[in-house]
């Protein structure tokens, strides 16, 4: 736009130079940009247009090993800019923002708590989460560990219609004692076997097992049958999980 054009020619006419903080900052400042002073997405997509042009590689560290005067500023960016996006009710296209972060555990985390925060969401539409396996290539594991934490918080709270759309998202089939069975077949797709199998041990087993009729038995047996492939991956969180406790 005429508006983003100008800011990027008054950056170069003073003379700001690639890992410039203080120049990032002033040029990406809402005022001058939008009548919305919480309104980080503009800020953000022209502050990435001035890296991309400038040809400059994300801002490194101190001579310490502390996060730069620039990292932080950008840091700060992409996290306003997600901020602005969830707020507008866009909380798939917020995660955009988020992979621009640096360092993997960083970036990890806080892409996992913006899909954590919108689980029923993703339950409820395909779309968003196309979105976010198609177009952002975020694993689908994540979204099916978001989807286990919101039954298992629904379950607790005695929700009962979390259960169906969780089934439903997954496309897992129905279970006689649903709440449990959503919970279960999300840590299956999320690749979460050792939290699976100590569910499937401690709640969801005796619960089918206790199931009047042949359809709580035929569930167990489903059920185990879908964890067994990963029976080893179970036992070596199970004695990870035992020696940390020593």
């Amino acid at each position: 736009s005429p508006d983003t054009c100008l800011r990027l020619l008054q950056l170069a006419a003073r003379g700001a130079r690639a890992g410039d903080g203080a120049a990032l900052a002033a040029l990406a400042a809402p005022a001058g940009l939008t009548p919305d002073p919480l309104d980080g997405f503009s800020a953000w997509a022209l502050a990435l247009a001035a890296r991309v042009g400038s040809g400059s590689p994300p801002a490194p560290a101190d001579e310490d090993g502390d996060e730069s005067a620039m990292a932080a500023v950008e840091r700060a960016l992409h996290a306003s800019a997600s901020a602005a996006l969830e707020a507008v009710g866009s909380p798939e296209w917020a995660a955009l923002p988020l992979l621009f972060l640096p360092g993997p555990a960083a970036r990890a985390g806080a892409l996992r708590a913006l899909l954590s925060r919108h689980a029923p969401r993703w339950a409820a539409d395909p779309a968003s989460r196309d979105v976010l396996t198609g177009d952002l290539r975020l694993p689908p594991s994540w979204i099916a560990a978001a989807l286990a934490e919101w039954a298992a918080s629904a379950r607790r709270a005695g929700d009962g219609s979390a259960s169906a759309a969780i089934m439903s998202a997954l496309g897992a089939p129905p279970s006689p004692s649903p709440g449990l069975g959503a919970e279960f077949s999300a840590r299956l797709a999320a690749r979460d076997w050792a939290g699976a199998a100590h569910l499937l041990a401690s709640q969801y087993g005796p619960t089918l097992f206790a199931e009047k009729g042949s359809a709580g038995r035929a569930a167990l047996r489903a059920a185990l049958a879908a964890l067994a492939p990963y029976a080893a991956a179970v036992d070596a969180a199970t004695a990870a999980a035992a020696g940390a406790r020593e």
